[in-house]
């Protein structure tokens, strides 16, 4: 169920600091270690991130996010977030 990955306008707008601008290179801290909690937190062992114009928020609900497939979808496994120094990139 992707609409699950979606957060409403409310939420977004709460915290701004959690919402990744374009082009941007934001980096989010935990305490603890990411790598455990990664093994702890994604039992399926890919972690999936949905990308998508937060302007989109604004107007639809996440299930209509979902169905007009506004969002771009990315799976990792915890090798691949090594890999890539902890960084998720997209275009």
């Amino acid at each position: 169920m992707l609409d699950s990955y979606v957060p409403n306008e409310q939420i977004t707008s709460v915290n701004p600091a959690k919402n990744v601008d374009p082009n941007s290179n934001k980096k989010y801290t935990i305490t603890g270690c990411w790598e455990s909690t990664f093994l702890s937190q994604i039992p399926s062992g890919k972690l999936r991130i949905l990308i998508f114009n937060i302007d989109s928020l604004k107007v639809y609900p996440a299930a209509e996010i979902i169905n007009r497939g506004l969002y771009k979808s990315y799976l990792y496994t915890l090798d691949e977030l090594k890999a890539n120094g902890w960084q998720v990139v997209y275009p």
